[in-house]
Order: C-alpha cells, then sequence, then structure tokens
C-alpha cells in the first residue's frame, strides 16, 4: 500500500490524473486516463518495449483510453521511479498528462 501511494503522488507530481480517488483505489491499481489524441493500447505497446507490463487491453480500459499500472510481485522504489519516468516520455513530456486535466 505505501508503494501505491507513492507511485500515486509520484504520477500526479509528474502531471497525470488518476481516475480513482485514494480513499476508493483498490490497493497497487492506478488507472491513468490519456487524451484522444494518443491510442492507450500505443503506449503500453511502447511500454512493453521497455519491459513494462501496464493492463490496457480489456474492452473497459479501451473504451475509455484508459492504462492501469498494477503492482503486483517483487519491485523496488528505482522501478517505479523508471516506469513513471517511461511514461512520461511515452507521453512527450507530460504533454498528454496536461490534456486530461479534467475540470
Amino acid at each position: 500500500a505505501d508503494a501505491s501511494v507513492w507511485l500515486r503522488a509520484r504520477l500526479r507530481r509528474l502531471g497525470f490524473d488518476i481516475i480513482a480517488p485514494e480513499d476508493d483505489a483498490a490497493p497497487g491499481v492506478l488507472t491513468i486516463p490519456l487524451p484522444a489524441t494518443m491510442r492507450a493500447s500505443a503506449i503500453a505497446e511502447a511500454l512493453e518495449t521497455q519491459g513494462y507490463l501496464v493492463s490496457v487491453h480489456s474492452r473497459y480500459l479501451l473504451d475509455r483510453n484508459w492504462l492501469q499500472i498494477c503492482l503486483m510481485g517483487a519491485f523496488s522504489r528505482e522501478q517505479l521511479v523508471a516506469v513513471s519516468d517511461a511514461l512520461a516520455q511515452q507521453c512527450g513530456d507530460h504533454a498528454c498528462a496536461a490534456k486530461t486535466r479534467r475540470s
């Protein structure tokens, strides 16, 4: 749970929106909306080439253009930093994050 809280805060600092409020979120599952100008499946494929598997292939996620980072198994803080940096890089240095802001 601590890693999830930490990663949620880091993604927000990078400019990403997280779908579920922390009090309602499943521990270890972070759902991130992407703008219509980007395909979540394409971002997921790019992340996979870097060694990161994110959830994106369910109809529910695809229809909404969302991807999920699910913290399962053994991982380090360094790996969480790396995956969040990779996501930001794939989104064009926070460009996609800024477009997902909800009012």
